[in-house]
């Protein structure tokens, strides 16, 4: 029992993290304006 429990444990640290770091990444509205962004930045 106490494996399974570290497991879910360091799969909600894990999730936790994860979703404060995609905080930080700016929303783009659409597959379109995203691949536009990414080519700026590749070629600037």
């Amino acid at each position: 029992m106490t494996d399974l429990s570290e497991k879910m444990s360091a799969l909600y640290k894990d999730e936790m993290l994860r979703s404060r770091l995609l905080n930080h990444i700016g929303r783009i509205p659409s597959w379109d304006d995203a691949a536009e962004s990414l080519g700026q930045i590749v070629t600037s």
